[in-house]
């Protein structure tokens, strides 16, 4: 276990999540993180979103079992702050609708900075949120990690 921050988010009920619609990511089943000078923990979440509040390195582990109504590429992929992050992402093809399952994994690092504010060094918390990028597709299962690495 990171000695900086865990955080672990799941969800094992069906959800139908359109194309573009934001995944739900559940409640929390582990959660270790400290709190920095100015009170702010090292993660917050609600279902749609993670916040990274301290500065640092940050690795988001997301594993997914999905389906779909219909044939297609099934297709996940974080955002930043509301910005698809280019190759946090992860697809997989639904050649059989409705009956065939597949496991999608995404692996990603993110940097949290200062910014500077007024002059003073602020550290520019960054919210990670999942996409549904492909086609229209049922999460039927999804486990999130999220470790502050440095």
């Amino acid at each position: 276990m990171s000695k900086n921050g865990l955080l672990g988010l799941v969800n094992t009920t069906d959800q139908n999540v359109v194309v573009g619609g934001l995944v739900n990511l559940g409640t929390s089943y582990r959660h270790f993180g400290s709190k920095n000078n100015c009170g702010f923990a090292t993660f917050s979440f609600n279902s749609n979103g993670i916040t990274l509040n301290h500065r640092g390195i940050y690795k988001v582990t997301v594993a997914a079992i999905v389906s779909a109504p219909a044939a297609g590429d099934v297709t996940l992929q974080l955002e930043e702050n509301g910005v698809l992050i280019p190759g946090a992402i992860a697809t997989e093809t639904i050649t059989t609708a409705v009956t065939e399952s597949r496991t999608l994994i995404i692996d990603y690092f993110i940097l949290v900075d200062n910014d500077l504010i007024l002059n003073f060094p602020t550290t520019a918390a960054k919210t990670i949120t999942i996409r549904n990028t492909g086609i229209e597709s049922t999460i039927e299962n999804i486990v999130i990690n999220v470790t502050k690495e440095v």
